[in-house]
């Protein structure tokens, strides 16, 4: 999995690439990835969001895993079912373009 934070100002996108995974005609898999954020960018998991290739929002989970000094992100997982081999996280927009069926809550 290889992924890449563009630094330009605003929200941040994270190129998420699944190496070796062939969806044709299969089930989506599960993915576990790790994303480092500088320090400074967000404070809690509303502000991410996930696209598929296309654009389109699609479900996920959350799980901040390490915090800088300042209390922001430093690392964050996402997990969600991958069913093709590119993914872009959105992180840091006031409005990530989330919609309700798009998040996942936990009891």
């Amino acid at each position: 999995m290889v992924g890449s934070i563009e630094t330009k100002a605003g929200p941040q996108r994270v190129d998420i690439t699944i190496d070796g995974l062939v969806a044709h005609g299969r089930a989506p898999v599960p993915v576990r990835c790790g994303v480092p954020l500088p320090e400074g960018l967000i404070v809690d998991t509303s502000r991410v969001g996930l696209q598929d290739s296309r654009g389109l929002s699609i479900p996920f989970q959350a799980a901040v895993t390490g915090y800088w000094p300042d209390r922001s992100i430093k690392w964050l997982n996402l997990d969600f079912l991958a069913d093709s081999n590119h993914y872009v996280a959105v992180i840091g927009a006031e409005n990530d373009g989330r919609t309700e069926e798009s998040r996942i809550f936990a009891d």
